[in-house]
């Protein structure tokens, strides 16, 4: 008789109570979530890496000399092979004064001469790239180091990297520091070079 007088059955009572606590779940959800998106973004750019190795005048200082030391290298095997055309050639020309002996013993020589030579074009490629190697990996360590300090200093939250093919299908041209980089890491490069 009460409930009939208040006008509501306990089933309904409770499934007010059910939709009560689904609006405030929500509500709390839907709040918690606008106070999340509420915090300051963060920043986010994006830089070209390759760019920066490419214009780091470190890396063209590097380059510049690396071209010398191959310039050298390719000098020796240069001259060597004239070396060893000047035998062939000589040997070509008195092959007939020579005795069979003779002429063993000078094609012996060419081609032990050959193989000398083809051990040094070896030699010299692993030299080449091991002194390669040795100047780039401080330059490839310098650029990260002055991407992850410029990043800390300019206040970013995230850096991406682009490097190679890349993996940034698509950047606001706003979010691209590269230029920045580009200029601080030479300028920080020349400073030293300076005091130097």
């Amino acid at each position: 008789k009460d409930m009939k007088k208040t006008g509501a059955d306990p089933l309904s009572q409770y499934a007010n109570l059910i939709k009560t606590a689904v609006v405030i779940a929500t509500t709390a959800l839907m709040m918690s979530a606008l106070q999340y998106f509420k915090t300051d973004q963060q920043r986010i750019a994006y830089v070209y890496v390759d760019d920066v190795i490419a214009e780091y005048h470190a890396m063209q200082d590097a380059d510049s000399r690396w071209k010398i030391q191959e310039s050298k290298h390719k000098q020796e095997l240069d001259k060597f092979t004239i070396d060893i055309q000047e035998k062939i050639e000589w040997l070509q020309e008195h092959k007939k004064k020579l005795t069979e002996n003779e002429l063993l013993d000078k094609q012996y020589e060419i081609m032990d001469m050959e193989r000398i030579h083809q051990h040094s074009q070896q030699k010299s490629y692993k030299e080449l790239d091991s002194i390669k190697n040795s100047w780039l990996v401080p330059i490839y360590e310098e650029v990260n180091q002055y991407i992850k300090t410029y990043s800390q200093n300019n206040g970013y939250d995230y850096v991406l990297g682009n490097v190679g093919n890349g993996n940034i299908m698509y950047g606001n041209h706003t979010h691209d520091i590269t230029l920045e980089v580009i200029d601080g890491i030479n300028v920080a490069y020349n400073i030293e070079n300076l005091k130097n």
